[in-house]
């Protein structure tokens, strides 16, 4: 469920949830993920550098496990690679070129959770290593929960093909 943004000191209802924290300046994505839109690129066949070269991205990067891409460059590619494709459902092609071991920590940690519970209340507290640009929060109600995806407000709004990725890594994630 997609909802309003969330204001970076609102606290989570989880007990183990980090204290609120400052925003980075620059919102980034982890170069590991931005790898499997180049995959899925590739995969189309298109020129890979040239795009990346467009969006204002160094291709060089890609393969870093450590590096990582400003969002705004990041969108431009989304939306280069929808237009070189010719693919609407991009982002969802994305997730089959995506291990979650290419999310590092927060991929770890979703495998090895015991539940799907305890795998939404991890991706919520370690969604910044992944992006910088969500705020996840998972709420327990009286008999069910809410999680929520909300963006960062001083962000221009994400790319569809962004949003299809995201969304389906979550649920492709095992």
């Amino acid at each position: 469920m997609i909802s309003p943004p969330i204001a970076a000191a609102e606290p989570t209802s989880s007990p183990e949830a980090p204290a609120p924290r400052e925003r980075p300046v620059r919102a980034s994505i982890l170069a590991s993920f931005v790898l499997a839109v180049a995959r899925t690129l590739d995969h189309y066949q298109c020129d890979t550098d040239a795009l990346f070269r467009e969006a204002g991205l160094e291709w060089s990067k890609v393969r870093d496990p450590d590096a990582r891409y400003p969002f705004q460059g990041t969108q431009r590619l989304w939306r280069l690679a929808v237009e070189a494709t010719g693919d609407t459902n991009f982002g969802l092609e994305v997730t089959h070129h995506l291990h979650p071991t290419s999310l590092h920590a927060l991929g770890f940690s979703w495998m090895a959770s015991a539940s799907l519970r305890d795998a939404l209340e991890r991706m919520a507290r370690y969604v910044d290593i992944v992006s910088t640009a969500l705020r996840l929060r998972l709420d327990e109600d009286e008999d069910r929960f809410k999680f929520r995806i909300s963006y960062r407000q001083d962000l221009p709004p994400h790319h569809y093909a962004s949003v299809d990725a995201a969304l389906a890594t979550m649920v492709q994630l095992k």
